[in-house]
């Protein structure tokens, strides 16, 4: 006599429900992108640079002619300075001035300057990296004075901070400058003093040279005798 055997198989619902714990990885995944999005945009520091100018806008008038030259004649026109000035005259373009042939033919001469001043050493600080002993319980807080680490600092009212005391740390920054005086051909008195500075931590100037010659553009040509702190976009 054969005995029967009885084959009994799970049922759909039994298997999903073995699958259910690996939907927490997908889960994972799927919010791993929107981190590291935060991340990059926290990260993402705008252009900032302090801008002061000096005009006469009587001389100013839109529609005449200019060429750019190098505020220092002893150095010359070197490719670095033509991509710089390149720029100046893009600018002044939009601001409806036209470019001359040459000198002899502009009603306008614009000077224009760059360059970095000495490596000077700073001090700043930053949330500390170690957890607590208590651990952290409670929702976050944000307030003054608190740095934001992914959109918030950790905080709770009793417990304190969820972070170690802010750590001192120094770096070395390189402060840079863009300089552009606007005179009369004739007579060659000047009609707009501007000049932008900025600090960076890379003494690039093809990174922050064309950045501080569109932050004198900014409002062009400005308010007279005013310091004004210009933020540009992050170009990424």
């Amino acid at each position: 006599m054969q005995s029967s055997r009885t084959t009994t198989s799970q049922s759909p619902r039994v298997r999903a429900g073995k699958d259910v714990p690996r939907k927490a990885p997908l889960a994972f995944a799927r919010l791993a992108p929107l981190g590291a999005a935060l991340l990059l945009a926290a990260c993402a520091t705008p252009f900032q640079a302090n801008v002061t100018r000096f005009h006469a806008p009587e001389g100013l008038a839109r529609g005449q002619s200019f060429v750019v030259t190098p505020a220092n004649s002893e150095g010359g026109e070197s490719l670095e300075f033509e991509t710089y000035a390149a720029q100046v005259r893009s600018n002044l373009v939009a601001q409806g001035y036209r470019e001359a042939g040459s000198a002899s033919e502009a009603d306008l001469i614009a000077r224009f300057s760059f360059g970095f001043g000495p490596p000077r050493d700073r001090l700043g600080t930053r949330p500390g990296t170690s957890w607590s002993s208590w651990g952290w319980y409670g929702r976050p807080w944000v307030g003054p004075g608190w740095y934001p680490w992914m959109g918030a600092r950790f905080y709770d009212p009793f417990w304190g901070s969820a972070f170690g005391p802010d750590e001192v740390y120094s770096y070395t920054d390189f402060p840079a400058f863009a300089e552009l005086d606007i005179a009369r051909a004739k007579g060659r008195r000047n009609v707009f003093e501007g000049r932008a500075e900025t600090s960076t931590r890379q003494p690039s100037a093809s990174a922050v040279i064309p950045r501080l010659v569109d932050a004198l553009f900014v409002d062009f040509p400005g308010v007279s005798g005013e310091t004004r702190r210009v933020t540009l976009p992050d170009k990424r």
